[in-house]
């Protein structure tokens, strides 16, 4: 989301959301607003550490290279785990590309605590491409939604709120079998269990199919405890709207999101409503990607392990075998704001300065180049996860003069020639 802060004597004390910006257009929600707080935290990490004692930038690079040379002297692999909000920054991955390009057989991981990567391996397996569409509502005038609360939790709320009230569908139908916030603004609203979501989907897949005319990936004739008529209707209904008619599921399953693709794909709904030309990088996360590091983790094939504003200790349903794997890591440095669950486990800590505190960029979206500039001094000694990554690449530089080098690089001078990105 667009913030903009309010700032007395220094110091920001009111977030709001920033008028015109492209994606939230103005909006911010709850949680965003109270992300101010954790510029105030007393538990923030205040100083780069070594085995709990406060040393110089300086002697903790050094550490780190000594991590890396005895990673590959051992034969052992150097990874990176990051959330989203680093590999969706067009500075931050290049820096990261730098630094992996240095020491072979180096590999980016990312993961996001709340999921969402079945839609890119859906889309990858459908279209080609792994990537998450970027969803318009607002070019959409019928909308039928399984079990996805995008009002309220579902991807990106505060965008497909404003999206959805900008231009009301003419019907929107919500699968659920708990009322939500989505729920509680659909047009007509179907009560279904959990078990039974998947039997409706396949249900109105079919009748798409056949009206298409085109082969459904759902064999047989599916069964619902939905009544007929009303899935009819609501097939029906899909199919007057089709080219502005966009169906979208909140479960986590490759197959249902398969299922979803194919449904919006007999509609025509990819270009007008969804749009993978510029798809949306807000879960960037790999659910394979994490696995495969669990699995060199767990035969101690990781010498070298930077984890970056994430706790996968706290949030993966193993953390106790993450935790325990994680120990036995020599090299294992934080990038982290607190001793959370999995910075505890760490030697080597790097505190970063909270957002409001530092230059950054973020592409949320292709096409769409956010820039975000400091509204205080930093609290502590802290340094971004783009300075340590420049200076383990032996090119020290701040987080501003790294900004602008990418912006020079590839936004700036590519502006004559159109989009950047």
């Amino acid at each position: 989301c667009g913030v903009v802060a309010s700032v007395r004597d220094g110091r920001p004390v009111k977030l709001e959301g920033l008028p015109n910006h492209l994606i939230s257009r103005g909006g911010l929600c709850a949680g965003g607003q109270a992300s101010i707080l954790g510029l105030y935290d007393t538990h923030r990490l205040q100083h780069p550490s070594i085995a709990g004692e406060r040393v110089s930038w300086s002697r903790l690079d050094a550490a780190v290279g000594a991590a890396i040379n005895a990673a590959r002297r051992q034969h052992r692999a150097i990874r990176l785990l990051t959330g989203t909000d680093a590999a969706a920054s067009p500075t931050t991955r290049d820096l990261i590309r730098r630094f992996l390009e240095r020491h072979e057989d180096a590999r980016l991981d990312v993961y996001d605590p709340l999921p969402g990567a079945s839609l890119a391996a859906a889309h990858a397996r459908t279209h080609g491409v792994h990537a998450i569409p970027r969803l318009r509502f607002e070019c959409a005038h019928v909308v039928v939604s399984f079990c996805a609360d995008f009002l309220g939790t579902w991807l990106s709320p505060v965008e497909f709120t404003a999206a959805y009230a900008s231009a009301r569908p003419v019907l929107h139908v919500q699968f659920e079998s708990c009322l939500s916030l989505t729920g509680s603004k659909a047009d007509r609203r179907v009560a279904i269990s959990p078990a039974a979501l998947g039997d409706a989907m396949a249900a109105v897949a079919s009748r798409l199919a056949r009206l298409a005319a085109r082969d459904c990936p759902v064999s047989g004739e599916p069964r619902s405890t939905v009544a007929e008529s009303v899935l009819d209707e609501i097939a029906a209904a899909l199919w007057r709207a089709r080219g502005g008619a966009l169906v979208v599921c909140g479960y986590d399953d490759v197959d249902l999101q398969v299922l979803v693709a194919f449904m919006n794909d007999c509609l025509g709904a990819y270009g007008p409503v969804l749009d993978l030309a510029r798809p949306s990088r807000q879960r960037l996360g790999e659910d394979p990607a994490l696995d495969r590091l669990s699995a060199e983790l767990a035969r101690d094939a990781v010498g070298m392990l930077v984890i970056a504003g994430v706790n996968p200790v706290h949030s993966l349903p193993d953390g106790a075998a993450w935790q325990a794997a994680l120990a036995r890591v020599p090299g294992l440095v934080a990038v982290a704001e607190r001793l959370d669950e999995t910075a505890r486990l760490a030697r080597i800590h790097c505190p970063p300065p909270q957002a409001l505190e530092s230059w950054g960029d973020y592409a949320p979206v292709a096409g769409v180049l956010c820039l975000r500039q400091p509204t205080t001094s930093p609290h502590g000694d802290t340094r971004s996860l783009d300075e340590s990554l420049a200076a383990w690449c032996g090119e020290p530089a701040d987080a501003r003069e790294l900004v602008r080098r990418r912006w020079h690089a590839h936004v700036y001078d590519a502006a004559l020639d159109g989009p950047s990105f």
